[in-house]
């Protein structure tokens, strides 16, 4: 929307689940365990995600599946430009 000239605005997203917020909260508290080989980053160290969603008595495999899809994101900006030397097969 910003492409299109105009800011966002909160009509514009799709309403609160009730998670997300915690959710969010989960992955800045693993925001910090990178996997690193000679290309940089290739994912998360899931050991501690896996522990707080546990504690947290989250579902397991929904919290993974959304993790992995801000790891994604997440990898896709790290590595863009790379020239696909991302260190991923």
């Amino acid at each position: 929307m910003r492409k299109a000239g105009r800011d966002i605005h909160p009509d514009d997203l799709p309403p609160l689940l009730g998670w997300e917020r915690e959710i969010w909260e989960l992955y800045e508290l693993v925001s910090t365990q990178w996997r690193v080989g000679m290309g940089g980053a290739v994912g998360l160290d899931y050991g501690p995600f896996i522990r707080l969603v546990d504690d947290k008595g989250f579902d397991l495999a929904f919290s993974l599946e959304l993790l992995k899809a801000a790891e994604g994101k997440a990898l896709e900006g790290m590595h863009k430009g790379d020239g696909g030397q991302s260190g991923q097969d």
